[in-house]
């Protein structure tokens, strides 16, 4: 009977464990915090980033295809650089505000795109480009 009502509370308490949340504003919470908000995002933009990810492999020597694939390619990554800013920044913005201390989170979207694989040599490529729509949607 009691190995019956073990079984039987096993997946509440699991499901309590896995949803604890760390004390705000640690080191464990701003990483916790940032893969609750970044972990969706990257799943529903996976052949973006995976896009991303190849053209950072193609940047050494850029072919005429390559340049051509960027081109088509140039609106989605504006539109994914717009949906970070529109989507995930003010999530991420309620923790800074409630931590009050934003160093520990910019550059997010940078450093979102890093841990997804994408090479040094895109970042700066797709930060400037971020920079480009951010100053684009404030006129």
């Amino acid at each position: 009977m009691k190995r019956l009502l073990f079984a039987a509370a096993l997946p509440a308490l699991l499901t309590a464990c896995a949803s604890l949340e760390p004390e705000p504003c640690t080191a464990e919470w701003i990483q916790w915090k940032t893969d609750q908000v970044l972990t969706p995002f990257a799943q529903d933009n996976r052949g973006l980033i995976n896009d991303l990810r190849d053209f950072s492999q193609d940047l050494e020597d850029p072919g005429p295809f390559t340049m051509l694939r960027m081109a088509v390619k140039l609106e989605e990554f504006q539109d994914l650089a717009s949906d970070f800013q529109t989507d995930i920044m003010p999530e991420l913005e309620a923790a800074v505000d409630q931590c009050g201390s934003p160093a520990q989170f910019v550059p997010a979207f940078t450093n979102f795109l890093r841990d997804q694989g994408v090479e040094e040599d895109m970042l700066v490529w797709v930060e400037t480009l971020g920079t480009l729509a951010v100053q684009q949607s404030e006129t």
